[in-house]
């Protein structure tokens, strides 16, 4: 389980906890293993690591496929901003929305439901 990031913007949480990957082909599968290991990596960080939350997702935008990648991207970029002491600089919307789409992205690519919470 992931521990509450009372620091960052809440609408930066809703990527961060995964817990296993499926989905088909070689890119598909590297990017649902990428998801995972950001997912791993998650558990073990708080509020205070959120650079360390953004160079995590960065690996996801690296094997994230083209229709996902600038959610992802956006969602790194949040997390970068956080960590530069820019909360205010964070568009909580386009947060929002990038993180809607992560989790129907990876539902549908590595049969992940993001809601589903260990």
């Amino acid at each position: 389980m992931i521990r509450p990031l009372r620091a960052l913007p809440a609408v930066l949480l809703a990527g961060v906890a995964l817990t296993a990957c499926g989905g088909g082909g070689d890119e598909s599968a590297a990017y649902c293993d990428q998801v995972e290991a950001f997912a791993d990596a998650a558990q073990d960080l708080d509020a205070e690591q959120a650079s360390t939350y953004a160079e995590e997702v960065q690996k996801v935008v690296d094997e994230a496929p083209d229709g996902i990648v600038d959610a992802w991207t956006t969602l790194q970029e949040g997390f970068a901003a956080v960590a530069d002491g820019d909360v205010e600089g964070v568009d909580a919307d386009a947060i929002q929305e990038a993180t809607d789409s992560i989790e129907q992205n990876v539902k549908d690519d590595c049969d992940l439901d993001l809601n589903e919470l260990g």
